[in-house]
C-alpha cells in the first residue's frame, strides 16, 4: 500500500516512515525540508506545506492511506497554551518543538514541584496521561 505521512521528516514522522517501510508499504512524506535520513530509507519526499494545494495534490497521487503527523497540530496546541498562560499565573514559560510541549507549573514565578505533581496526578486520574 502507498501511504502518505505528513511531517515525515520530524522525530515521530521518521518513526512512522520506518515502521511503514518495515511492513512493506511504499511511503511518501509531505514536509517542508529535505531529509537525508528519509532519502536513505527510500521515502519519496514532497517538499511543501499543508496550505500549498499543488504540493498536497502531488503528494496524494496514488496514495491509499494518510497519516497526518505535521507539526501544525503542535503549533496549534502551543498557541493555545501560550494564551492560557497569559490568564493563569501558575503557568510558566512554554517550551515547544513540533508536537513536544513543555510548560512549568509555577508559584510566584518559581517552579512549584508539588503543584506540578498534583496536576500530573489529576491528569492521570482523568485518563489524559498514561
Amino acid at each position: 500500500m502507498k501511504v502518505l505521512v505528513t511531517g515525515g521528516s520530524g522525530f515521530l514522522g521518521q518513526g512512522l516512515c520506518r515502521g511503514l517501510l518495515a511492513q512493506g508499504h511504499a511511503v511518501v512524506s509531505l514536509q517542508r525540508h529535505f531529509s537525508e535520513d528519509l532519502q536513505a530509507l527510500g521515502v519519496t519526499q514532497v517538499l511543501g506545506a499543508l496550505d500549498d494545494a499543488v504540493k498536497v495534490r502531488a503528494a496524494l497521487v496514488g496514495v491509499e492511506a494518510l497519516l497526518h503527523n505535521a507539526a501544525t497540530v503542535g503549533q496549534h496546541m502551543a498557541e493555545g497554551l501560550r494564551a492560557l498562560a497569559k490568564t493563569h499565573d501558575s503557568l510558566g514559560p512554554l517550551r515547544a518543538t513540533g508536537l513536544f510541549l513543555g510548560q512549568d507549573i509555577t508559584n510566584n514565578g518559581a517552579p512549584d514541584g508539588a503543584e506540578a505533581a498534583r496536576v500530573v496526578n489529576a491528569l492521570r486520574d482523568a485518563g489524559v496521561l498514561i
